[in-house]
Parts: C-alpha cells; structure tokens; sequence
C-alpha cells in the first residue's frame, strides 16, 4: 500500500509570487488577452507551482478565485474612475497646472439648489478637494517673487 506524502506548507514568499502571477494571469484575461494569459498560465505558473512546498489543490483555487475576484474589481474601478481622471488630465498642463484659458471655457456653476438630499458621492467629494487646491495654489505667491512686492 503506498502512503501519501503530505506537502510542505508553501512558504509565505512561494505565495505571494504564486498570488502574483495568478493575479496576472486574470488580469490579462479581463482585459481580454487571453493568449497571453494562457502562456504565463502554463509557462511561468505552472513552473512555479511545481516548485516543491507549493500549496496543495484546494488552496491553490483559493487564491485563483481571490485573485479573480481582485483583477475584476480593479477592472471595475479603472472602468469608473478612468474618464474622471482622462478628464482632468485634459484640463490640466503636463505640469498639474489648468491649461490656459482652462477657467474661462467653463460655464458658470449652477447655484445651488440646497443641501444634497444624501451623502456626498465621491466624484463630488474630489471635486472639492480639487478646487481647494487650486484655490491654495492661486492664493501662493509664484516662485522666486516676493510675496511682500507682490
């Protein structure tokens, strides 16, 4: 009767590169690149998985779907946050500074109507971080003048 040997636990570094490569790997699927996707599958995964201490089965799909899970929602988030950012990066110089005549082709902002009627949403929320900002900054003298000439 032949006794199964029980594996090693997988050490903590041979996880987070296995954790790294799967993340990968479901990433260029979401993005649709699932040849690439296939060939680090049975390239580098596969090689690495081998290794001896890798985790067993069971754990293994557990940080499969853990990673799945993580490259999905990254996708999500870029998908939603990605043309508030393409947009005030439009705005903006390469510098960080509006571009000219940045302000004058805005439309006046609508006054308000009152209190919104729940919390803030995020969009709102770096809105108003943004024009503080911007309000700081104009407030700043340019450098190398001095404030007291200004």
């Amino acid at each position: 009767m032949a006794r199964s040997v029980p594996q090693a636990p997988a050490a903590a570094g041979e996880i987070s590169d296995l954790s790294r490569l799967i993340r990968r790997v479901c990433l260029l699927r979401e993005l649709g690149r699932t040849g690439e996707a296939e060939a680090l599958e049975t390239g580098e995964l596969a090689a690495a998985r081998a290794v001896a201490g890798s985790p067993a089965p069971a754990e293994f799909d557990q940080l499969y779907a853990a990673e799945r899970r993580r490259a999905t929602e990254a996708a999500l988030l870029a998908e939603l946050i990605g043309p508030e950012v393409a947009r005030h990066l439009s705005a903006t110089g390469p510098s960080g500074r509006p571009a000219p005549n940045h302000t004058a082709n805005r439309p006046a902002a609508a006054p308000a109507a009152g209190p919104p009627a729940g919390p803030p949403a995020i969009p709102d929320l770096l809105d108003a971080m943004l024009a503080q900002d911007r309000a700081a900054a104009r407030r700043r003298p340019a450098p190398g003048m001095n404030p007291a000439t200004a």
